[in-house]
């Protein structure tokens, strides 16, 4: 069984990938189930969530910046790193719903580099002034929820049938 990709751009400069009959007639071919999940997730949910969540935060930064006067830097910095991830992720969730070719390596890339960001992180967190013992909760919090994360989906884009119908080229890593 041979399976071919070929590729092509439309006038727009989009990337049209044609897969082969014996791709498309997988009845586990297609962005469904779980991995329709983690598109909806992150080309709809997550803005939404990233929006309110960083408008509260930046009501709360204002009230305790006159006390804790390193917040405003900290939450710039914690703002423009997150937004550039959820627009990643928007663009990465384009890429998996259009069945682009070479996406399941850029998906485990970009769940790295979260990764590597929400350890990162947790030094940043404690520059703004706040109590260390306030802090340390949600920072173990945090790291624990980036990983549990980080395994449930590195592990699914490497194991799952679905994912390797539907992208031959995503062992390939």
């Amino acid at each position: 069984m041979s399976e071919t990709n070929q590729s092509t751009q439309d006038q727009a400069g989009n990337l049209i990938t044609e897969h082969s009959a014996t791709n498309m007639q997988n009845p586990l071919y297609g962005v469904k189930g779980w991995l329709k999940f983690f598109v909806v997730i992150n080309l709809y949910v997550s803005p939404v969530i990233f929006v309110l969540r960083y408008i509260m935060a930046w009501v709360g930064f204002t009230i305790i910046a006159k006390r804790h006067p390193g917040i405003i830097p900290v939450g710039l910095i914690e703002t423009v790193i997150t937004g550039f991830l959820v627009f990643k992720w928007i663009q990465i969730a384009r890429r998996i719903r259009d069945i682009a070719p070479g996406v399941i390596q850029e998906v485990k890339l970009w769940l790295k580099i979260v990764l590597a960001w929400s350890i990162l992180n947790i030094p940043l967190v404690f520059m703004t002034g706040m109590d260390a013992d306030d802090l340390l909760p949600g920072a173990i919090k945090g790291i624990i929820t980036s990983l549990i994360a980080f395994a449930i989906w590195y592990s699914y884009f490497n194991v799952s049938k679905r994912v390797k119908a539907t992208y031959p080229d995503s062992s390939n890593n």
